[in-house]
């Protein structure tokens, strides 16, 4: 993973509004519930709204930044390298020792704001019913943090909302992009590497795809054993090529681990791909496991077209109807293929091959 601005800086934004918002709630609780900032004093219970909310923006602006730095940090240095207990219990101290320095820096300040004494001290949060409950509160903030995300991650940015109002419930039109991205070569390696390693194999290759493709506005539709599907809103995937330069940015992160894969795994993995977009249909499926399936020609057509890379030896196709959307720069190298017929489809198609100068 490469360390990206403009991927850290909206997760800045999104931690610092988070935190905010968490620490104006707990002000909230603490108008109808019992002041937390322990029995010492009780000046806190004095506090007008308008402190309450200074107080929540100083904060969640502080926490949410140091919180944005620690987990992406994290995210760009340790993940690929620590196992999980590890990366853990490397959360935890280092967690702790923030939290220390924050509340220490945070009290101090209360103090000089409301004349609030807390006598901040070597050790002083081992005593301290202000510290333990922020931390508590610290470990439920998070938790709820890291489910957005998530929940966010699985189903793209806006669309867990709009499943939870019911908008998908009713199948609904829409125009989007899509990516299907599958390994060359897969069972030949399935079987040279055996399962369990070809598995772990796998799992670094979409590891690399993860490190890539935010930068590009892509949502993770699915993934299906070494293939990977990705979607875009029409107008996001033909904005600066994005539908086009995250294949060409993924390749480009794989061959900076080109000694890795060779030395863990004794061959560098290749992957093609084929692009399509256009109109289908949105519709919410399934009820214990409900998700957000896409039904359609469009989804269908990309998958036939990704599969003919092979029989046409080229890595990398695109439907001519599609590159007429795009504004593709002197980088790429456009070569006509012509109308060719798909698996399964009674049309040709005009499709074409990309790949870069």
């Amino acid at each position: 993973m490469h360390f990206s601005w403009k991927e850290f800086l909206r997760f800045l934004w999104q931690s610092v509004l988070f935190w905010t918002f968490a620490y104006l709630f707990f002000e909230m609780m603490q108008l109808n519930g019992p002041e937390v900032y322990g029995s010492q004093n009780r000046v806190a219970a004095k506090l007008t709204w308008w402190d309450r909310l200074k107080i929540s923006v100083l904060a969640g602006g502080t926490m949410g930044s140091l919180y944005a730095i620690i987990e992406y940090g994290f995210q760009l240095y340790l993940v690929q390298r620590f196992p999980l207990w590890k990366l853990t219990l490397s959360k935890i101290l280092v967690y702790f020792v923030v939290l220390v320095i924050f509340f220490s820096g945070f009290l101090s300040l209360m103090d000089d704001y409301i004349n609030m004494p807390i006598e901040i001290k070597i050790g002083w949060w081992r005593q301290s019913e202000v510290f333990w409950v922020g931390i508590l509160f610290f470990m439920v903030a998070s938790f709820v943090f890291e489910l957005i995300r998530i929940i966010n991650n699985k189903f793209g940015p806006g669309v867990f909302y709009k499943l939870m109002m019911g908008s998908y419930r009713t199948p609904k039109e829409t125009k989007r992009i899509f990516l299907f991205i599958d390994l060359k070569s897969s069972t030949e390696i399935a079987e040279r590497l055996g399962h369990y390693k070809y598995s772990r194999f796998i799992q670094d290759c979409f590891l690399d795809l993860n490190a890539v493709y935010q930068k590009f506005d892509a949502d993770i539709y699915q993934y299906v054993g070494d293939e990977a599907v990705l979607t875009w809103a029409y107008d996001s995937g033909l904005k600066d090529n994005n539908c086009v330069a995250l294949f060409f940015a993924f390749r480009e992160q794989i061959e900076t681990r080109t000694n890795y894969y060779q030395k863990k795994y004794g061959t560098i993995p290749v992957f093609k791909a084929g692009l399509h977009g256009g109109t289908l249909i949105a519709a919410e499926v399934g009820g214990t496991k409900r998700d957000l399936a896409y039904h359609g020609d469009v989804i269908n057509t990309t998958a036939r077209i990704q599969a003919s890379c092979n029989g046409l030896g080229v890595s990398f196709l695109i439907s001519d109807e599609m590159l007429a959307h795009l504004a593709l720069g002197p980088e790429f190298k456009i070569e006509s293929l012509g109308s060719q017929s798909l698996r399964g489809k009674q049309k040709n198609m005009d499709l074409s091959a990309l790949s870069l100068q």
